[in-house]
């Protein structure tokens, strides 16, 4: 037992000298002292230390995680890119303006000319007027 504690006690002493100049910012020791942070906020109320980033407020409990947020993100970049090249160019190949585009029901009847909606999966009763369609379609081509 004797000989494991002498082998504790065998320590070889390492030191360290830093004869650098320091890079530490004395000037801002006092506002960074734990001891004055807390008596500013017991006066105030108010931490002012932290960071500027403004807080939002609100129920976020259906907001998907951030990997699932990736992965609709990769999705409708690598959907937009399957597009022809004439209608990626219309949006000047941002699917963010594309996707604008689409969830604006007013451009049904366009998206319905440029084959983005296949009307043959659109119940009977909600089949748009073709012949509106189509007169729209001639006047307006795709490459404006």
């Amino acid at each position: 037992m004797a000989k494991s504690s002498e082998v504790m006690n065998d320590r070889r002493r390492v030191q360290l000298f830093c004869n650098d100049p320091s890079l530490t910012h004395q000037e801002f020791a006092a506002e960074s002292d734990i001891k004055n942070i807390m008596a500013k906020y017991k006066r105030t109320g108010i931490l002012t230390h932290v960071t500027s980033a403004t807080e939002m407020l609100g129920d976020f409990t259906d907001v998907p995680d951030y990997r699932e947020s990736l992965d609709v993100v990769i999705r409708s970049q690598a959907a937009f890119n399957e597009l022809p090249a004439q209608i990626r160019d219309r949006f000047a190949n941002d699917p963010a303006r594309f996707i604008d585009y689409v969830s604006n029901p007013e451009n049904r009847e366009e998206m319905i000319k440029y084959g983005l909606i296949d009307v043959s999966k659109i119940p009977v009763g909600i089949q748009p007027d073709s012949t509106k369609a189509d007169a729209k379609a001639e006047a307006d081509p795709i490459s404006t």
